[in-house]
């Protein structure tokens, strides 16, 4: 809408209404000032909490006074514009694309802040249309970008105005915005502005500031490495130089190289000799900064370069999840959690090779383009395209109507800027980080504001006794933006206290309540749900664990480290069968991380013991078969681990495999004589090949050193049977009963033994100690009525 338009809205409002636009346009300058300087500092776990609830209270609060001055008119005009309607289709899809997504509301909370973001372009399209309101903007985005980017250049000497919550950057200048690549999603775009306002400016003052602060925030940007910001800025200025190019520019191009070369060599002459802190002249140190400036952009065309590696694979899962939903999508805002599902065995190894310890799969697809297709499909896509193409097409029309160098210097460098931000979004996440997204949308305003977008057709509306109903509808966005921005904060406030109460200070109790409270703010967000029930696993509460992760499986079905501990949780419980699920799935979505082998494996053992008890014997073959396998592939991962020898050893024992058991048994002995498990059940091995001597050294070993466990005392006696030392039989039975009572096995083997031999009334008391320890047992309450009868008939 021109100046004209927009004087005759303010005449059509009530008295409040010019008030409110000025009002409007303060709150808009405040956020572009605001949002990217603020920080939660050591309160939040990370910079994008702060920026994000400070925009969605922000925002709300502008559309209801945007709205609320709609409400102060009789009557409401609304003027159609061509990229109306791709942005009404694109919020559809977007909306439609949650009926089929895994976790509806946090794709809800996705499509809410682009909804905002979107009302946000509409509200500076309507209201900077002014030239006035224009350079307002252009110039606090020139001052904001100037003292971030003098706390980004002072970080790198160790001077930290703002203090920095998370250690690990130590003196790298990542300023207010958390990242280096998160500095070059703002940079390329001040950049870029600040380019045109040197050619549109026409004082001399002006331009030599301008081209001052230009070279200083080029000059940041080289040193925060982001090889992408480097090629956005440097389409965006191709792309200026394109659209403005009358002969001046050419002037100015060639003053300002010479210029530049000019310093440089004072610089050198200057610093030559001057001494630092490492020795070296600042000559030396200028030629060491462009020799690495120089390697960086180099190492994009190296494949195996860790950054263009890890993007390839993020990529390349991005592009499998789009093949097997290429029309419809997963959902806004649900990339993150179907994407683990599609990456190879392949990609695993070498994400592993390439980030080691880092978290295992990827947020964002690092492709803008990429993950609208793989989150509302390829009709999402195209509808994207084209808005983002009709919004290029007013702004070009714009500046061909535009008269005076000024002006036209001033809309090239707002298209050019969005160029630059849509070609970093082919490598980067920046249409999602807040800072750049708020001043993409705001500069794809200012881009179209005042053109001729309008089409001949409006829609007028009547508000007649609908107009106190339309102060309340204002309200809305104010109550909806204020609450959820306050949610997002409160919620990542007891989310980082409870990580730094659990990791920091070993107080789990009070994480586990911090955690509590953050869940009762965002129900939907996993990460909570998944600290606390790590929490109750560690303190041994399955059962509570178990209840806590299955939300998070709901939440996010392909986070591996959730269903490890889930499955885990579910055989601490008993329910072997769930957990053999579980842990299945844990391991076809994180195949290089051995727990979920050991623990299916035991849960398989468990299974076919169970079977086995049923009277199941190809059952329970089947699962210890099973079991064997995933005990190879634990040992593929630690072949020196001895528990996984032992319980292999002991899962080939199970199958009858007695010499592959003994291979596995021999192999955990060598690495830990003293197990006593491992002696154990080397001993019953060579028992069942009759290597009674061997079998009875290992036996004596284990019962030596794990001398509560009864089972060594039996299969001793087994042992001195075969040697046929009677005396040694039942001295081994009876210290296995008295080691385990309540296991009838000993029992029966002594009662019997004392029967062969004749001793009538010492098996029948060894029974009635039986009984006593299993009062229900039918079989031993047989034998003790037989021995009864005998002794009664004198026997």
């Amino acid at each position: 809408m021109g100046a004209h338009n927009e004087t005759a809205w303010a005449e059509g409002a009530l008295g409040w209404g010019p008030r409110s636009q000025q009002v409007l346009k303060l709150g808009v300058l405040l956020l572009v000032a605001v949002v990217p300087l603020v920080y939660g500092g050591s309160y939040l776990s990370d910079y994008f909490t702060a920026k994000f609830a400070l925009l969605y209270a922000g925002i709300g609060l502008l559309l209801a006074i945007w709205l609320g001055q709609h409400a102060g008119s009789e009557r409401i005009r609304i003027d159609r514009r061509s990229y109306d309607r791709p942005l009404v289709v694109y919020a559809a899809i977007s909306l439609f694309s949650l009926f089929w997504a895994v976790n509806p509301l946090r794709g809800l909370e996705i499509w809410s802040t682009q909804i905002w973001f979107l009302a946000f372009f509409l509200l500076v399209a309507r209201f900077f249309s002014s030239s006035r309101a224009r350079w307002g903007v252009l110039w606090t985005i020139a001052l904001t970008s100037f003292v971030v980017s003098l706390i980004g250049l002072l970080q790198y000497g160790g001077i930290h105005l703002v203090p920095l919550a998370y250690g690990h950057w130590g003196n790298f200048g990542v300023s207010t915005l958390g990242n280096p690549n998160f500095v070059a999603h703002y940079l390329e775009l001040s950049i870029v502005l600040i380019a045109g306002m040197v050619l549109a400016r026409r004082r001399l003052w002006e331009k030599v500031g301008l081209g001052a602060l230009l070279l200083f925030e080029i000059y940041y940007l080289l040193m925060t490495r982001s090889r992408g910001g480097w090629v956005a800025v440097g389409v965006g200025l191709f792309v200026l130089s394109l659209l403005y190019w009358p002969q001046s520019v050419r002037r100015t191009l060639l003053a300002g190289a010479l210029i530049i070369v000019s310093m440089g060599a004072v610089g050198a002459g200057v610093g030559k000799g001057v001494p630092t802190e490492s020795e070296q002249s600042l000559f030396a140190e200028a030629l060491e900064q462009v020799r690495a400036v120089r390697d960086r952009a180099l190492s994009s065309f190296d494949p195996n370069h860790f950054s263009v590696l890890q993007r390839r694979l993020i990529w390349a899962d991005t592009v499998a999840l789009i093949a097997d939903q290429p029309l419809l999508g997963v959902g806004t805002g649900n990339f993150e959690f179907l994407v683990p599902a599609y990456r190879t065995v392949t990609r695993h190894r070498a994400w592993a090779k390439l980030i080691a310890n880092r978290p295992h799969m990827p947020y964002y697809a690092h492709n803008e383009y990429l993950e609208i297709w793989a989150e509302n499909g390829v009709f999402g896509l195209a509808a994207m395209l084209w808005l983002l193409s009709a919004l290029w097409w007013l702004a070009w029309r714009r500046l061909q109507s535009v008269t005076g160098q000024d002006a036209r210097a001033l809309q090239a460098g707002l298209l050019a800027a969005l160029c630059a931000a849509l070609t970093h979004s082919l490598f980067s996440l920046n249409l999602q980080d807040p800072t750049s997204a708020l001043h993409f949308w705001l500069i794809a305003g200012l881009a179209v504001a005042g053109s001729h977008g309008e089409t001949d057709s409006a829609r007028v509306w009547v508000l007649g006794g609908f107009r106190r109903v339309f102060f309340f509808v204002a309200a809305v966005p104010a109550v909806v933006g204020v609450y959820w921005g306050l949610g997002v904060l409160v919620a990542d406030y007891y989310y980082f206290d409870g990580q730094r109460k659990y990791y920091d200070f070993n107080q789990p109790n009070r994480a586990s309540l911090a955690f509590a409270q953050a869940t009762e703010w965002r129900a939907h967000d996993f990460r909570y749900h998944h600290m606390l029930g790590l929490i109750k696993m560690q303190g041994r509460h399955p059962v509570e664990a178990t209840r806590i992760l299955s939300r998070v499986e709901e939440l996010h079905p392909n986070n591996a480290p959730a269903l490890r501990l889930l499955g885990q949780g579910l055989y601490w419980s008993r329910r072997e069968e769930e957990a053999i699920a579980i842990l299945g799935r844990a391991i076809a979505l994180d195949p290089l991380e051995v727990e979920p082998y050991s623990m299916l494996a035991r849960a398989l053992h468990d299974r076919g013991l169970r079977r086995q008890g049923e009277g199941d014997g190809d059952g329970a073959r089947v699962s210890f078969m099973r079991a064997i396998d995933r005990w190879h592939q634990a040992l593929a991962f630690a072949p020196e681990n001895v528990d996984f020898l032992r319980s292999l050893g002991i899962e080939y024992f199970s199958v009858g495999s007695i010499d592959d058991a003994e291979a596995a048994l021999a192999r955990a002995a060598q690495l830990s004589p003293e197990d006593g498990l491992i002696q154990g059940n080397l001993g019953a091995v060579f028992l069942a090949q009759g290597r009674l001597a061997e079998a009875e050294a290992a036996l004596v070993r284990a019962s030596a050193t794990d001398s509560l466990r009864a089972e060594w005392r039996s299969n001793l006696a087994s042992v001195y049977e075969k040697q046929g030392r009677g005396e040694e039989v039942e001295q081994a039975l009876r210290q296995a009963v008295r080691l385990d009572p309540d296991n009838l096995r000993w029992h029966l083997r002594l009662v019997e033994l004392l029967q062969r031999e004749g001793r009538v009334i010492e098996a029948l008391r060894a029974a009635e100690a039986a009984l006593q320890a299993q009062p229900q047992n039918e079989r031993m309450a047989e034998m003790l009525r037989n021995l009864r009868r005998r002794l009664q008939k004198g026997e």
